[in-house]
């Protein structure tokens, strides 16, 4: 018998408190590091195995640094592939294009003795020792005379789309990337290839440093108008804000509002007056400002323009009841026979209640409340009624246009969900 049949062995890791998890976040990074292959999401729980994986210096590294940082529990972590174009040669002095469009933003592009300027237009003369890029386009434009060799990289981001979308991660961060001209290609491809398709929030900062005006922040966001866009900007030239956002978010309830609630870790060399902050607001776009000496967002906006999904946490609750209603319908047709008569009808309305009642009891839609001593349900279901469904979705065993309206716990709002299921 062995003397010690039971081993512990304890390590101490500089992470916050563990928080509940109301949803995986994904960390997307580009640059080299560690021992993991790309393309290959892995589900890390410590900095040290982030370490040991993508390296400790890497895009990915500063990101986890803030995402365990909210007391995050686990995260998936990913390094996309990044192409390297070596010394491709720019003539000077004009507008040319590169061979490949859709540079990415990191590894930053480089030309020896020159710096780099972004524009999301066609390129013009930046001035003495400078070049001008447009990423989604190629196009650049190198002041001076000559020919000059340009080093950059573009990402494969079809490859890493097929790694990830199966995931089932809900919130998603380009590590040290900020919506900036500099990345536009890489939030261009990551919000309509990934994010829109596969309904997960991308969780974002902007671009910071000292003298940059408003309208230099904010600009390249509005570029972006989906509701799975969710930006943050601040006066922080260090870390990783947007990967903070994203554990934030992770520990708050789906329902919850994104208003006043804590970054960690962030480091902020000075805030935005309150006017400024009314203006970024404005665009849809949140602030991180200071709230009984604590760093917090100013609000839980999406780059939803069209206000039908303002908030995160309508977008969040949306998906979280459809989860629910998924469940539970999935399961009724496995395990019971659903006749395509009325008797059956009303076994799909009752599933759905079953989970509507649920996300009542989890605190996510209202409970029951009299108005005008009228009882209310924090949801309504209604169904088609039998004899008015055509006959041809009938004989394809086709349910449609079940409609469900949530009213959402502790706001003015509701989610109206359409939904066709095949029985």
């Amino acid at each position: 018998m062995p003397v010690d049949p039971i081993i512990i062995d304890t390590s101490i890791q500089a992470v916050g408190a563990t928080i509940p998890d109301y949803g995986i976040v994904l960390c997307v990074g580009r640059e080299d590091g560690g021992s993991a292959t790309d393309n290959t999401p892995m589900l890390l729980t410590n900095i040290a195995d982030v370490a040991t994986y993508f390296g400790s210096t890497t895009d990915i590294y500063k990101a986890a640094q803030m995402i365990f940082g909210q007391g995050v529990a686990q995260a998936y972590f990913v390094r996309a592939t990044n192409t390297a174009v070596v010394a491709e040669a720019v003539t000077q002095g004009s507008v040319q294009t590169l061979a490949n469009t859709n540079i990415a933003g990191i590894p930053e592009p480089a030309i020896a003795t020159f710096t780099f300027e972004y524009t999301d237009g066609v390129p013009t003369d930046p001035g003495a020792s400078k070049a001008m890029l447009n990423p989604i386009t190629g196009q650049i434009w190198v002041s001076g005379t000559g020919s000059v060799n340009i080093d950059y990289y573009y990402t494969d981001w079809a490859a890493l789309v097929t790694a990830i979308k199966e995931l089932n991660a809900q919130l998603t961060v380009l590590a040290m990337s900020p919506v900036s001209n500099q990345f536009i290609s890489d939030w261009t491809d990551f919000l309509d290839d990934y994010c829109d398709l596969y309904q997960v929030i991308a969780c974002a900062m902007g671009a910071w440093a000292t003298g940059m005006s408003i309208t230099d922040i904010t600009d390249p966001i509005k570029t972006f108008t989906t509701r799975h866009l969710v930006t943050l900007v601040h006066q922080d030239d260090t870390n990783d804000v947007g990967a903070a956002l994203a554990g934030m978010l992770s520990g708050v309830q789906p329902w919850d509002k994104m208003m006043w609630k804590v970054l960690d870790g962030i480091e902020m060399d000075a805030y935005f007056t309150k006017t400024e902050v009314g203006t970024i607001e404005a665009d849809y776009i949140n602030v991180v400002i200071s709230k009984f000496s604590q760093d917090v967002a100013s609000d839980g906006l999406t780059r939803d323009t069209s206000d039908a999904y303002k908030y995160v946490d309508l977008v969040r609750t949306r998906y979280y009841l459809e989860a629910l209603i998924t469940e539970r319908l999935s399961y009724l047709i496995m395990n019971s026979i659903v006749p395509y008569t009325p008797s059956g009808l009303s076994l799909v309305e009752s599933s759905i209640a079953e989970a509507c009642e649920v996300a009542v009891g989890n605190g996510a839609l209202r409970v029951p409340y009299i108005e005008n001593s009228i009882l209310y349900k924090g949801y309504e279901i209604q169904m088609p009624i039998f004899a008015n469904i055509p006959t041809v979705d009938k004989e394809d065993r086709i349910l449609r246009d079940v409609f469900i309206t949530a009213k959402l716990t502790g706001h003015i709002q509701q989610i109206t969900m359409n939904l066709a299921l095949q029985i």
